[in-house]
């Protein structure tokens, strides 16, 4: 169950995101992967290993750490982000990444690179918490390359 500490926690990480979302969308800075599919999926932990390990990295280190490509790039085609959230022992920590593509390879596809990642230790907290923050940097990111192609945190 939540603690009454956390619900207001997670209503206001819940408004950041969908602001963040909401903003992107209006710009025209997000958009779905084919104008029939819908902009988001769910992946299972099994299929999301890289982010499940970059929260685990933040656990064992109690800090945030986040790495990010030149801002030199030109602004990339596609982006996805990636991210997962966790709790253990009511330490919250999330991990995310984020792949951006500028054209496609031999057969067609796009060809991804990896241009942002992020470790983020959230601190006390669920794992609703710990998604939530997980998705809310890795949409920071991902967008700050799509629509101002520079990624800071403050």
């Amino acid at each position: 169950g939540a603690s009454a500490a956390s619900i207001p926690l997670r209503a206001y990480a819940l408004r950041n995101l969908s602001h963040i979302i909401h903003s992107a969308w209006e710009s025209g800075c997000l958009a779905p992967r084919q104008p029939f599919a819908s902009w988001e999926r769910h992946v299972f932990r099994e299929h999301n290993t890289y982010a499940d390990a970059l929260a685990s990295h933040a656990r064992k280190m109690g800090s945030c750490q986040v790495c990010a490509m030149s801002s030199l790039l030109s602004r990339p085609l596609r982006v996805q982000a990636w991210f997962d959230g966790g709790c253990e022992n009511s330490i919250a920590t999330a991990g995310w990444y984020v792949l951006a593509s500028w054209g496609n390879d031999g057969f067609g596809m796009p060809a991804w690179s990896e241009i942002a990642w992020g470790s983020v230790y959230v601190g006390p907290g669920t794992s609703m918490i710990a998604e939530l923050r997980a998705a809310e940097h890795a949409m920071y990111a991902a967008l700050s390359y799509v629509c101002v192609r520079h990624l800071r945190f403050e």
